[in-house]
Order: C-alpha cells, then structure tokens, then sequence
C-alpha cells in the first residue's frame, strides 16, 4: 500500500483551509489527552495523511455558551464553516461594534466580555495514531479522531511552510517522512475558578518512518481512517434558520415553538428543561456556569481549551463585517 502523503496538494490547499467541532466527550471515535495527578498531560501521537480526493484536516467552528439570564444553552456547529451567515455570529458582530463605540471603560469591557462568549469557537478534526498514552496505554496503537485548536494547527503549518528559508519543510502526515508529535499540556488558572489547558510546550520531533516499525500493521492502521468529510457534512451544521432558534429560545428562556424552521439537524426537546437530545449528552444541569458534567461528590473546575480560540477579533470583526 502506498503509505505517502501528497505534499504538493497539501501545501496548495492550505491556503483555501485558512481563508474560508465541539465533539461529544462520549465519542469513543474521539482521542483526547488525560491530565495525570499533577493537572498535566503528556503524550505522543503521529497525524495520519489523507484519504484519497480530501485533506488530512477540516476545519469546524461551532457556538457553546450559556445565556446568564436563563441560564439556557446555544450548543451547536455554526453555519460559517460551510459559509453561510450565522445569526449567534450577527449578535457578536454587533456586540463588538458596540464595544469599539462604547466610551466609559466599564461598560466597553462588559460589552466586550458579552459579545466574547458569543464567539464561534474554531475546531480542526484529523486522523491520528497514538503512539504513548500514559493515563491510558490501551489508547496505544490505535487511530482516533482528534480535535484541536489553532495553537496545534499553527505548529503543524509551521512544518509545512517554515518561516525561514534554512527550515527543512516537513509533512507531518507523511508516515514516511513525517514526525511524531509530543503533546504536552499544562493546567493554569485563569481566575474565577476557571483552568485552561495550555499547548505551547507541545512540538514536533525529528523526522522518523514509522511504517518501519514492527509494532504497527500500517496496511492496517490505514483502513482505520476515518472520513473526516462526514465531520463536516452539510446534516451535522446548523442552518441559519436552526441556529436562529437556538440563540432566540436561550435569550427568551422559551421552548422552540411549533412554527420551528426545518433544520439540516433534527433535535426535538426531550425534557422539561427544553434541552436537545444533543445537549442533554453535553450539558447535566443548565444552572451550572459551564457544561462540564460532576458528580454529586466531587466538584470539578471547569476547564476551557485555550487551543480553541478563533482568529484575532480584529480579523474576525472584518471577515464579519464583509458577510
């Protein structure tokens, strides 16, 4: 089997990637690293290359904050990943150009921290090989989906399109001549009780043919891919009108009502708190300040992904303002 990657049409096409999820933690389709004892996590895993006429990356953007006055939720995969409007995008453009206006310092910053929480969290999803997983060494050997923000993305691309001419470019999806990444993670506080896992000691390291290896059946691990485009189908984003829904029902506190728009995703209420089915395997209690499951002995801090940040809000704000 031919284990390469295309890196002529990798590097074409990154470019069209840059200028156009959350996953559900029950997903075992879904790798994630696990902190140790310490609040840190370590672990070695080797990014797969493409199936054939696709890239070996898409990119998501979804929404997943809480409305402070009815503590309801806006989960979903926003509309602009496949570049159509998006009504929860609208209110933080809108909130934004009102923060730029605002004069008074403290209600610039309230604003800004209202139109903040609004913001389209932006996900990329690519195949991988886990080579060392400490927490879980039953992950070892196995391909997993694998979700990131743009702190990895950057790295990758790093390789790919090094800053200086003297920098070897390197495919990090080729098997061959690609290169195993370390992720490390590190747990730090942002104040107000909320923890962040921080990527930036993660890096790649020297070029190694894991294909050579006799651990690993690569005709196999091969077949394990997974289609990445379904990730990203049309079924699995939020219409304009869905998403519209959503952002109303949590700023009103209402139910949807019976003249719902169709949606590409069909999600009915299933309970007395209004929650989806999608959202009941997210969120356990719509009082909570964020959608992290606990259980009624132990409480957990609320960890937010501090690779899962968007584009600059500036850029944001003129790709906005262009829609």
């Amino acid at each position: 089997m031919n284990y390469t990657s295309d890196f002529a049409k990798l590097s074409s096409m990154i470019d069209s990637l840059s200028s156009t999820k959350k996953t559900k933690e029950d997903d075992k389709s879904y790798w994630k690293i696990q902190k140790d004892k310490s609040g840190n996590g370590i672990a070695v895993i080797r990014f797969l290359p493409e199936l054939p006429d696709q890239l070996p990356i898409v990119r998501l953007f979804n929404h997943y904050f809480q409305v402070q006055e009815t503590k309801k939720w806006v989960i979903g995969n926003c509309p602009t990943t496949l570049g159509d409007k998006c009504a929860c995008c609208e209110s933080y453009f809108e909130l934004y150009h009102q923060s730029e206006e605002a004069t008074d310092k403290s209600t610039k910053a309230a604003i800004k921290k209202l139109a903040d929480s609004r913001k389209r969290k932006l996900n990329y999803i690519a195949n991988i090989l886990v080579i060392s997983d400490p927490v879980n060494p039953e992950n070892e050997g196995k391909v997993f989906k694998y979700r990131f923000g743009k702190k990895i993305y950057d790295k990758i691309i790093a390789k790919i399109q090094p800053q200086f001419d003297i920098e070897e470019k390197v495919n990090p999806f080729d098997p061959v001549n690609g290169a195993n990444f370390v992720l490390k993670a590190t747990t730090t506080s942002m104040g107000d009780g909320i923890e962040t896992l921080n990527y930036d000691n993660s890096e790649f390291k020297t070029v190694s043919d894991i294909t050579s290896d006799p651990k690993y059946d690569f005709d196999e691990i091969l077949k394990q891919r997974y289609d990445l485009s379904e990730e990203i189908s049309p079924d699995k984003i939020e219409t304009y009108e869905s998403m519209s829904v959503k952002f109303n029902r949590a700023l009103t506190g209402n139910n949807v009502t019976a003249n719902k728009p169709k949606t590409n995703v069909e999600q009915e209420p299933v309970n007395s708190k209004g929650l989806t089915a999608e959202e009941v395997s997210e969120v356990e209690d719509t009082t909570e300040e964020t959608p992290k499951k606990v259980n009624s002995t132990t409480k957990t801090k609320p960890i937010v992904e501090e690779d899962d940040e968007d584009e600059d809000s500036k850029e944001y704000f003129e790709r906005l303002s262009k829609m």
